[in-house]
């Protein structure tokens, strides 16, 4: 029996090796699912609290803007070229002042100006303009127009005579009789344009 219980005691040391080492494997491998499960819950537990806590404030800014934005208009402003308050300039000098790029303004004529429009539309018998740049365009509309003259800049004028328009170009410091100044063809003319050349 003394050799029996020997072989056992032998045996016993490499089966309970044998099951630590497959324990000892199994253990360190639950442990390492674990560590990485826990580690993943982390990592959505804090990107979940962060979404949440970034989004909320964002919401509200973004709900507030747009609220904002519908009250006040689009926060952008689109040129469409239209004269400044055309339509006061219409029932203050009768003149109609259609769009523009802002370098040709209507102006007293007891300012310095650039062009002059001669008509005989309003009671003072002229329009006057001053150019604030190198070249400059306003659409327009004068009626009864028989002269431009300009001083320092040169201009180009669209005008429309028996439902023809014509172009005439007035060199700077000229005078041009147009429409019923003009001697050769005399005919009411409309001013609808005006172009700064030089």
């Amino acid at each position: 029996m003394k050799a029996l219980g020997e072989r056992a005691l032998l045996r016993l040391p490499l089966c309970a090796a044998s099951f630590g080492r497959k324990s000892l494997v199994i253990f360190r491998a639950r442990g390492m699912l674990l560590a990485g499960v826990v580690g993943t819950v982390t990592v959505f537990a804090g990107a979940y609290t962060l979404a949440v806590a970034s989004a909320a404030p964002q919401t509200r800014a973004t709900t507030t803007a747009a609220a904002n934005a519908d009250e006040a208009g689009p926060s952008y402003a689109i040129e469409d070229f239209a004269y400044p308050d055309a339509d006061k300039v219409l029932t203050e000098k009768g003149i109609v002042l259609r769009k523009g790029d802002g370098h040709i303004m209507l102006t007293e004529c007891s300012a310095p100006h650039q062009i002059q429009v001669w008509t005989l539309q309003n009671a003072e018998g002229k329009y006057c303009f001053r150019v604030t740049g190198e070249t400059g365009n306003l659409t327009l509309e004068v009626n009864k127009v028989h002269a431009i003259q300009t001083e320092e800049r040169a201009v180009r004028a669209s005008l429309t005579v028996d439902g023809k328009t014509t172009t005439v170009e007035v060199p700077k410091d000229d005078y041009k009789p147009v429409g019923q100044g003009n001697g050769n063809n005399p005919a009411p003319a409309v001013l609808v344009e005006l172009k700064v050349t030089g």
